[in-house]
C-alpha cells in the first residue's frame, strides 16, 4: 500500500513539474519515480553504479531510453543498444601520478566506511597485530566511522602501533593520493574512487548482501590485476596479514596494480552522463 501511494505522489509531482527527462540512480527509493516516468511517458535514464544491477534497475531497464553503467561488466545485464559505459561520477578530481617512493614508509589507507564496517575495522587491526614488528615500516591511516573510533584507537595502542585513526575523511582524493595501498569494502563508489586514484587495493566485500554486489565490483578490478579480494570470514585477520606481507615485500607490484586498476577508470563520468541527459532532453523536446 505504501508503494502504491508513493507511485501516486511521484506521478503527481511529475505532472506538476513536467520534467524533460527523469534520471534514476536505482535503489528501492527510485522505484516509484521510475514507475511515474513510465505512466507519464517521460523519458527515463538509469544510472547503475554496481557491476551487478539491483532489482529496481533490472525491472525499469525495459522502459529506459539510456542506461549509464559504472563498469563495463554491467553491460551484459541490459539491452546493449541502451547501455553507455560512463563510469560513476565522483565529487573529487584525482591525480593518478606515481612519484618516486625513495626510502619512505609505505602508506596504507584503511577505509572502514563513513558509517563504519566493524568486521573490517577489527580484521585490519588484527592483521597488523599478526604482522608484528614489521609494522614499523608502515604508516597507516584508518577511517573507522564514528562507532568504532575509540575501539580501533585502543586496539592500535595495545599492539604498540601509532596509526592515525579518524572517524571520517573529508578529502578522500588527497588520502588516496598519499596511499600506496588501500584496504576497503568494495561498494561501487569506493571502487570508483580507488581506480581513479590508481591505487592498489585489498578489497574485503560486504558478505551479507543478497546479490553479492560488492564481490562482483571487486572482481572487475581483480581480473585486471589491480586488486586482491579477501573474504570477510573468521580468518579475515590472518588472511589480510598474509596478503599484506606479500605486497609490502614487493613495492613494485603495488605500482603495477595501481596502473592496472586505473584502466577501469572513467574520469569524465559526470560530464558524460550530463551530456547524455541534455541530448535526450533535446530529443524529447523536438
Amino acid at each position: 500500500m505504501e508503494f502504491i501511494r508513493a507511485i501516486g505522489l511521484a506521478t503527481s509531482l511529475v505532472r506538476r513539474f513536467r520534467p524533460s527527462i527523469i534520471v534514476s540512480a536505482g535503489g528501492y527509493a527510485s522505484a516509484s519515480m521510475g514507475a511515474a516516468a513510465i505512466l507519464t511517458r517521460t523519458p527515463l535514464i538509469l544510472m547503475e553504479q554496481n557491476t551487478r544491477p539491483g532489482l529496481v534497475n533490472r525491472t525499469l531497464s525495459r522502459f529506459a531510453r539510456k542506461i549509464c553503467v559504472g563498469f563495463s561488466d554491467s553491460a551484459t545485464y541490459f539491452n546493449p543498444t541502451k547501455v553507455v559505459v560512463t563510469g560513476n561520477p565522483t565529487r573529487f578530481q584525482y591525480r593518478p601520478d606515481r612519484s618516486p617512493r625513495a626510502d619512505r614508509q609505505l602508506q596504507i589507507l584503511v577505509l572502514g566506511g563513513s558509517s563504519g564496517a566493524h568486521r573490517l575495522n577489527i580484521g585490519a587491526v588484527g592483521a597488523f597485530k599478526i604482522y608484528g614488528k614489521s609494522v614499523i615500516n608502515l604508516h597507516v591511516v584508518h577511517q573507522t566511522g564514528e562507532a568504532d573510533e575509540e575501539l580501533v584507537r585502543s586496539a592500535y595502542r595495545e599492539i604498540g602501533f601509532a596509526a592515525d585513526v579518524v572517524p571520517f575523511i573529508d578529502d578522500v582524493a588527497n588520502a588516496l593520493h598519499r596511499a600506496d595501498l588501500v584496504i576497503a569494502r568494495s561498494g561501487a563508489m569506493t571502487v570508483t574512487d580507488i581506480v581513479l586514484g590508481a591505487r592498489a587495493a585489498i578489497f574485503v566485500p560486504y558478505p551479507f548482501h543478497k546479490d553479492q554486489q560488492q564481490v562482483h565490483n571487486a572482481r572487475v578490478i581483480e581480473k585486471r590485476g589491480g586488486a586482491i579480494i579477501v573474504r570477510d570470514d573468521d580468518q579475515l585477520a590472518p588472511n589480510l596479514a598474509r596478503e599484506l606481507e606479500a605486497l609490502i615485500r614487493n613495492p613494485a607490484r603495488l605500482d603495477e596494480m595501481g596502473l592496472r586498476a586505473h584502466q577501469e577508470a572513467h574520469p569524465d563520468a559526470a560530464r558524460h552522463i550530463a551530456r547524455i541527459c541534455f541530448e535526450l532532453a533535446e530529443q524529447a523536446a523536438a
